[in-house]
C-alpha cells in the first residue's frame, strides 16, 4: 500500500516502500529502496537509484536517477576536481575510458562542467575500433568555459588530448571536441602537442581557445571530412634565434645598414634582416643581406634612407642536410635539449624537393639529430615549427581531404602560422594568422611566416597580419594543382616578399597559386612615395613557366595603386601579339603600332581580356569591346598547343559602351606557334571602324 508522507525541519523517514509519495523539506531525510515525489529545500536522499523512478516535468515515462544521469558521462562523477588546485588526471582519465566503453556500442557525451582541471599527464581519447560518434564537451560546448591546465614539461611527451592511434589503421571517426580553453601550469615550461588527431574523421574540433603555447598546439595528421571553427589560438608554433639583437639598432642609407653595435658577420649574407619603428609604418622594412663591409655594416638588396635609428631583427638560422643523412646543420648555435620532441619542417629536403617533416631526437649546440632522413641534399635553407598543421602520415593508404577551417585565428605565433602537406580541398574560411610583433630573444619567440603549403588544393580567405622575419609570407612547393587565396588582405613590411613559389611537381602544369583580390596595407610606396615594386617583383617563382597567377582587384595603400589584373599585368616577362596578326574585314585599323598585345603563358589553357576602344566612322562615337575567355563557347583544352592550332574562339564580340554602330563581328580567335608567338585574329562581316587604342590587359593558361 502506498502512503502519503511528508517530513519537515528536523523529521527523517527511513525505509519508505516502492510507490510511497513523499514531500521532504528543509532538513528532511530520506533513506529509502524508492519512492516518488519532491525532496526540496535542503532536504537529501539516499537509497537504491538504480530501482527509483523520477517523472520529469511534462513527460509521460519515469526513468531511473542512475540512468538519467548516465546519460551523459560527467567527470565530476569520476571525483575531478574542478578548482584547478587537485591533479584531475586520473579521474578524467577513467571518465575517459567509461565515455569510450560506451561509445563502442552507443553515441555517447561525455561532459567538463565550467571550472578549470588539473593535469600533469596525457589524456587518451583514442578508441581504434568501430565506433559511435561522441562528443566531449567544456561548460555548454559554446564557449570555452572549462579550462585545462597543462602541468606537464617537454616537447617530446604525449599530447594534452590524443584522439587516434597513427600506428592503426582505423580511422577514429565522428568525434567532437568543444568549449575548452588550454593554459599551462607552474610545472609546464616546453609544452607536449595540445591536441593531436591522428586520422579522425566526420570530426569536428571547436570554440577553443588556446591561452600560451610554445609548441605545435593543434596537429592533425590525414584527417578526412572535418570541420574545425572557432579555435582562437595565442603564442603557439616555436622559433630558434639566429642573433640575439637586444638594444641594438640601425640606420640606412641607399643601399648600407649601420648597426649600433657590432653584430654583423660573412655569414649574414643570404640572411634577412628587419629594421622596424613604431611609426610612420612604411619605416618597417625587411632586406636581403648581399655583402658584408664590417661588424657594423652590410650592404642590402633594397635603398632606403633613414637616419633614424630603428630596432635591428634578424632572420631565423638557416639549416643545411644532405640526402640519406639525419644530422641538421645551423649557421648559428641555436639547438638546445628542450628542442627534443619538436616537429618540424625543412625545405626542399623532403622527397622530390618538398618539405621534410621530422622530430627532432637529439641537439648539440649547431646540430639537431631527426627522427626521419633527408631525401633531397640541401643548403642554407629556412625551417620551423607549426602552430598548426595538417598533414599526411607516411603509412596511409589515402591523404588528407575534405577538410574545413572556419575562423581560425593564430595570434603572435613562433616559427609557422600553419602548415598544410598533402591536403586535397582543404577550404580555411575567414583566416587571421598573425605575427609576433614584441620579439622575445630569450624563449626566443617570433614568426617565420604565416603559411607553408606542400601539395595542397584548397582555399584560403582572411588575413595575413603584421610583419614576418623569414623569406616570404606565403610559401608553396609541388603543386599538383590550384590553391587559391581568396580575398587575401596583406599587413607588411616595405620591400616584403609576399610568396615565394617552389617548384610545382613534375608534369602537373595546373600546380598552381592563384591570388584572387589582394588588399596590400603597409609599406610598398617609399618615404617620399617616389616608387614601388609591383606585385611580380615581390613574388619569388622558381618555376620556369610562372607558378601562379592574379587576378581581379589589387589595392595598395596607395588608391592611386589600385589596378585590375586579368590572368596577370602584363608588366613584365611577356610576349608580345603583331598588329599585323590581326585581320580586319572593314577598313583596316589607322593605328596598327597601338594593337600590339602582351600575353603570357602558363601551361596550355587560354585566360586573357581585349579590349578595343573604336571610333564608328562618320560618329565618332567612343566604345569598347570586350572578348574574354568566359564568353568562349570552344576552348580548346587538348593535352598539348602545337603550331597554328586554335586555343579558343567566339562568336561575338559584348559591348560595355554606346551601341548605335556596333560592328558586325563574324569571327574572333587567338593562337599561339610554337616559338610562344600569340596571334589575335578578328573579322567583320560590316562597318568601317577606326581603332584608336586596343589592348589585351591579360593572359594566364593553365593545363
Amino acid at each position: 500500500m502506498s502512503a502519503n508522507i511528508k517530513a519537515t525541519n528536523t523529521e527523517a523517514i527511513i525505509g519508505v516502500g516502492g510507490g510511497d509519495q513523499m514531500t521532504v523539506s528543509n532538513a528532511g531525510v530520506v533513506t529509502a529502496n524508492s519512492f516518488v515525489g519532491n525532496v526540496t529545500g535542503g532536504g537529501a536522499f539516499s537509497g537504491n537509484a538504480s530501482s527509483s523512478t523520477a517523472l520529469a516535468a511534462g513527460s509521460s515515462t519515469a526513468r531511473s536517477l542512475a540512468n538519467r544521469f548516465a546519460d551523459a558521462i560527467n567527470v565530476l562523477d569520476f571525483g575531478a576536481d574542478p578548482t584547478g588546485v587537485v591533479d584531475s588526471t586520473t579521474f578524467i582519465q577513467n571518465a575517459i575510458n567509461a565515455f569510450n566503453a560506451k561509445r563502442a556500442s552507443y553515441p555517447t557525451t561525455l561532459v567538463f562542467p565550467s571550472g578549470k582541471y588539473l593535469i600533469s599527464a596525457s589524456l587518451n581519447f583514442t578508441l581504434a575500433s568501430t565506433n559511435q560518434r561522441g562528443e566531449v564537451i567544456g561548460g555548454n560546448g559554446t564557449f570555452e568555459v572549462a579550462t585545462i591546465i597543462c602541468n606537464y614539461n617537454g616537447h617530446n611527451a604525449d599530447p594534452v588530448f590524443n584522439l587516434g592511434d597513427i600506428a592503426a589503421p582505423a580511422s577514429q571517426a565522428g568525434i567532437s571536441i568543444s568549449g575548452f580553453r588550454f593554459d599551462t601550469g607552474a610545472s609546464s615550461t616546453y609544452q607536449p602537442i595540445g591536441i593531436r588527431a591522428s586520422r579522425i574523421a566526420q570530426s569536428r574540433i571547436s570554440n577553443i581557445t588556446v591561452g600560451g603555447w610554445n609548441n605545435t598546439f593543434l596537429s592533425l595528421a590525414t584527417p578526412q571530412n572535418c570541420r574545425f571553427e572557432d579555435l582562437t589560438i595565442f603564442t603557439a608554433g616555436k622559433s630558434w634565434l639566429y642573433k640575439n639583437t637586444t638594444g641594438i639598432t640601425a640606420t640606412q642609407s641607399g643601399t648600407t645598414v649601420t648597426s649600433s653595435a657590432a653584430i654583423f658577420s660573412a655569414s649574414d649574407v643570404g640572411h634577412y634582416i628587419s629594421i622596424w619603428g613604431g611609426s610612420p609604418n612604411f619605416a618597417r622594412r625587411k632586406m636581403l643581406v648581399t655583402a658584408f663591409t664590417s661588424t657594423i655594416q652590410v650592404t642590402v638588396d633594397f635603398s632606403f634612407t633613414d637616419a633614424a635609428a630603428k630596432q635591428l631583427y634578424f632572420d631565423q638560422p638557416l639549416v643545411s642536410i644532405n640526402s640519406a643523412s639525419t644530422t641538421l646543420t645551423a649557421d648559428a648555435s641555436c639547438f638546445a635539449s628542450t628542442d627534443i620532441g619538436s616537429f618540424i619542417y625543412v625545405k626542399g629536403a623532403g622527397q622530390n624537393g618538398r618539405l621534410l617533416r621530422a622530430k627532432i631526437t637529439a641537439t648539440s649546440g649547431t646540430t639537431a639529430t631527426l627522427d626521419t632522413a633527408a631525401s633531397t641534399t640541401v643548403s642554407n635553407v629556412e625551417f620551423g615549427n607549426a602552430a598548426v598543421e595538417v598533414y599526411t602520415d607516411a603509412s596511409a593508404s589515402n591523404g588528407g581531404s575534405d577538410n574545413t577551417f572556419i575562423n581560425l585565428q593564430v595570434e603572435s605565433h613562433g616559427g609557422i602560422g600553419l602548415v598544410s602537406q598533402d591536403n586535397d580541398l582543404l577550404a580555411i574560411v575567414n583566416g587571421k594568422l598573425h605575427s609576433e610583433q614584441t620579439i622575445d630573444f630569450t624563449m626566443p619567440r617570433f614568426s617565420l611566416a604565416p603559411i607553408w603549403l606542400d601539395q595542397t588544393q584548397g582555399s584560403y580567405n582572411g588575413g595575413f597580419q603584421g610583419q614576418y622575419l623569414g623569406k616570404a609570407k606565403v610559401y608553396t612547393t609541388y603543386q599538383t594543382s590550384v590553391f587559391t587565396f581568396e580575398s587575401l588582405f596583406f599587413r607588411t613590411a616595405q620591400n616584403e616578399n609576399i610568396a615565394e613559389i617552389g617548384l610545382r611537381a613534375t608534369g602537373f602544369e595546373g600546380g598552381l597559386v592563384q591570388f584572387n583580390g589582394l588588399t596590400i596595407s603597409g609599406g610598398y610606396v617609399n618615404a617620399s612615395g617616389a616608387s614601388f615594386k609591383t606585385i611580380d617583383e615581390l613574388i619569388i617563382d622558381s618555376n620556369t613557366t610562372r607558378g601562379y597567377f592574379i587576378n581581379g582587384k589589387t589595392s595598395y595603400d596607395d588608391a592611386s595603386l589600385t589596378r585590375m589584373y586579368a590572368g596577370q599585368d602584363g608588366t613584365s616577362g611577356w610576349g608580345t601579339v603583331s598588329g599585323s596578326a590581326i585581320t580586319w574585314g572593314g577598313t583596316a585599323p589607322t593605328s596598327p603600332a597601338a594593337l600590339n598585345y602582351k600575353w603570357q603563358r602558363i601551361g596550355y589553357i587560354v585566360f586573357y581580356e581585349f579590349r578595343l576602344e573604336y571610333d564608328v566612322a562618320g560618329v565618332l562615337n567612343n566604345a569598347l569591346e570586350i572578348l574574354r575567355s568566359s564568353d568562349m563557347p570552344n576552348p580548346y583544352f587538348g593535352p598539348d598547343v602545337d603550331s597554328g592550332e586554335y586555343i579558343s574562339s567566339c562568336n561575338g564580340f559584348i559591348a560595355t559602351g554606346p551601341t548605335d554602330y556596333p560592328p558586325a563581328l563574324s569571327k574572333a580567335w587567338v593562337k599561339y606557334d610554337a616559338t610562344n608567338n600569340m596571334s589575335f585574329n578578328v573579322q567583320l562581316n560590316s562597318g568601317t571602324i577606326s581603332a584608336k587604342n586596343g589592348c589585351i590587359s591579360g593572359f594566364y593558361f593553365t593545363k
